[in-house]
């Protein structure tokens, strides 16, 4: 943390670099004068030192000069002048610039509206990875406006904003969720997104996501409501000695006795055989026992559990491998996915298989395609068969 004297010798030095000229000191020191570091809070010297800036092509200093000239800090507001230095930045490919024009685009701020200019600024933006851009973007896909109508680009930039942290985005993906845009309609994905906005101060999402519940325990009348305890519950599932129970849109295990065993805040748990179940929390997936022991955290975007191996088939990062219940890795290979195939394991991708041994060790060769014929296995290729032995040894039209 600076120190008071260390704050204004860095202004002091600024001053001095500005004093030749600088843009970038320039800039700083208008930056300064605007939060009032290291220096009384002055909006009209800010804009001064921005300016200065500006005029020599500084895209941080055009992008602030037009924020001021937008919000009337430091100078009267001038729509016209807002978007024109907001312009300047953007050509020189200031990505906060480019956002806030294809706002001035969309809402005709300083400029007449063009939504295909909006578009394309937030387009810009967006390449740039900038999440507001992504989001307002997906607006414009989602209303028609600009661009052909078109929900399912529309979810993928809302979940790509949402993905880089923007929050109303948390919510559009909610309502993508809820309405079924460009997704397939899920009240419990809608939940969730609506929940982790509305944690985070979104009103809209607080609202929406009481929408939802109500929504849900609507459609919820169709069970019978059951008491755990003296509790009520709209779902009641036995599970070994306890109970899976869902209230309010939330999940969680109980005893007899009510005795929360795994809290009342999980977005799905789905028995399993063999007494475990998988659970869901912030759209990734773990496993838990019927104790209410977890035993993976919420880590996969899929988990299903697989009773008869004691393992689980995991999905993360596009690759789709298998895990035992401890959550070592049994079998991962990049790009592929990975099953029980008789004895074997079976790493598939588009155009390629692969045999390997329950120890993760490679069986057989890389082929198009295999079949089991009793104990041994045969393996399809555009040059024929290939007889694979027990003991791994491969033959070239095997059965000939």
């Amino acid at each position: 943390m600076q120190n008071s004297s260390s704050i204004v010798s860095n202004f002091e030095y600024l001053e001095k670099m500005a004093e030749q000229g600088d843009a970038l000191a320039l800039f700083r020191l208008g930056k300064c004068y605007s939060v009032g570091h290291g220096v009384t809070k002055d909006f009209e010297k800010a804009v001064d030192c921005f300016m200065s800036a500006a005029q020599q092509d500084n895209s941080y200093a055009q992008f602030e000069l037009g924020l001021c000239y937008h919000h009337g800090i430091g100078v009267q507001e001038d729509a016209k002048k807002a978007f024109e230095w907001y312009e300047k930045a953007a050509l020189q490919g200031n990505n906060i610039a480019q956002c806030h024009l294809g706002s001035c685009y969309q809402k005709g701020y300083g400029t007449v509206k063009n939504y295909g200019k909006a578009a394309q600024w937030y387009a810009r933006s967006a390449n740039q990875q900038n999440a507001k851009a992504f989001n307002n973007l997906a607006f414009l896909y989602e209303q028609g406006r600009g661009v052909n109508k078109d929900y399912n680009k529309a979810f993928r930039l809302y979940s790509r904003s949402a993905d880089l942290g923007f929050i109303p985005a948390l919510a559009n993906v909610g309502y993508c969720y809820e309405k079924g845009l460009g997704s397939t309609q899920s009240y419990r994905k809608a939940a969730s997104f609506y929940r982790q906005a509305a944690e985070k101060g979104n009103e809209y999402a607080k609202n929406a996501l009481k929408r939802i519940i109500e929504k849900e325990e609507e459609e919820e009348l169709f069970y019978s409501h059951q008491k755990v305890g003296d509790m009520t519950y709209a779902r009641v599932i036995p599970f070994g000695e306890n109970y899976i129970v869902k209230r309010h849109c939330l999940w969680g295990i109980v005893d007899e006795h009510n005795t929360p065993l795994l809290p009342l805040e999980y977005e799905y748990i789905q028995c399993y055989e063999g007494g475990y179940a998988g659970i869901q929390k912030n759209d990734l997936c773990g496993l838990a026992d019927s104790m209410g022991t977890i035993i993976i955290e919420p880590q996969y975007e899929m988990l299903r559990y697989l009773s008869q191996h004691q393992a689980c088939d995991v999905e993360q990062g596009g690759d789709r491998f298998l895990v035992d219940i401890n959550n070592n890795v049994i079998l991962r290979v990049r790009g592929k996915t990975i099953k029980y195939y008789g004895d074997k394991l079976l790493a598939s991708s588009e155009g390629e298989q692969q045999l390997y041994n329950m120890d993760g060790t490679p069986f057989s060769k890389v082929h198009l395609l295999f079949a089991s014929v009793g104990e041994h296995y045969v393996a399809y290729d555009f040059d024929g068969e290939t007889l694979i032995k027990k003991d791994g040894s491969e033959v070239q039209n095997g059965f000939k």
